[in-house]
């Protein structure tokens, strides 16, 4: 994905980083849409056609909610583990939605969020990309209520990683009224995924702190050496012409940067060529690897 996003080419990229970048790009769209539209179906609507655009289910009327049946599970709806309701209820089931979103009544918002996302989860009201949708306005409901200042918790991994237990939560929310059992795990997530960012967060604050430190070491290279890292933990991978744009430094003293920063142990050459050569910004990756 870092890849993707610093236009470096490699025939190893997943399709998924489509997907991925355009989860960032909706999610950030509707952060920035709710300054003048207020969380709608209407706005709903288009995060989903953002999501959907040149990525699987592009085809599969993105933007619109669907007039057809669908399932979730089995090659057909005879033996599908989950019928969603059929679609001429869709649009008052969504509408009964938002008007939740926008209830007065007292209840926690993490509470609230989580019934959303399960009778989201239940409507299932596109025909492609229900999952990723309703993963997405989990983050940006809880921006959009001040609870998150920056879309920092994405609990997609946390329900990748129980997988099997989320789909049996949802499945017994619906067939057997366990809201209770369902926000519990729910509530879990946030707090597993709350710690992961937190320490995530310090252990980013160290590393800047250990960085700055060996760039001011660098003499007449700081400036530049300052200017180099400060995008480094917004692209941590780059090539020298990037550094080149990036400092404004021209070869081959982007070159000499390139090898200072090599012998802090700040980069590292991760093709193994003589030319067309890519940098990672390793110890700032190996953070969200872990």
């Amino acid at each position: 994905m870092l890849k993707a996003d610093a236009k470096i080419e490699d025939s190893e990229i997943h399709k998924d980083v489509d997907e991925i970048l355009n989860y960032i790009r909706t999610l950030n769209f509707g952060i920035d849409k709710s300054q003048q539209l207020p969380l709608s179906l209407r706005l709903i609507k288009d995060m989903h056609r953002e999501l959907l655009k040149g990525v699987r289910g592009e085809t599969k009327s993105p933007g619109d909610f669907r007039s057809s049946q669908n399932w979730v599970g089995g090659v057909s709806i005879q033996t599908a583990t989950f019928v969603p309701p059929p679609h001429p209820y869709v649009m008052d089931l969504m509408g009964n939605i938002e008007e939740y979103l926008h209830d007065k009544t007292p209840l926690p918002v993490l509470i609230k969020t989580g019934l959303v996302h399960a009778q989201f989860e239940t409507i299932h009201p596109f025909l492609d990309g229900n999952g990723r949708m309703g993963r997405l306005l989990i983050t940006y409901y809880l921006c959009e209520q001040g609870i998150l200042r920056e879309p920092m918790l994405y609990l997609s991994d946390f329900f990748k990683t129980h997988k099997s237990i989320y789909y049996d939560k949802l499945m017994d929310y619906r067939q057997k009224d366990d809201i209770e059992g369902w926000l519990k795990f729910f509530l879990q997530g946030v707090v597993e995924t709350s710690r992961n960012a937190v320490e995530t967060a310090r252990k980013i604050i160290a590393l800047r702190k250990d960085s700055y430190a060996k760039v001011t070491s660098l003499g007449r290279s700081s400036e530049k050496g300052m200017i180099l890292l400060k995008r480094l933990f917004k692209m941590p991978m780059v090539r020298v012409k990037d550094i080149e744009k990036i400092t404004g430094l021209e070869n081959p003293n982007a070159l000499v940067l390139v090898s200072k920063f090599v012998a802090k142990g700040m980069l590292h050459e991760i093709t193994g060529k003589q030319r067309n050569r890519v940098y990672s910004f390793k110890d700032y990756i190996d953070i969200f690897n872990h």
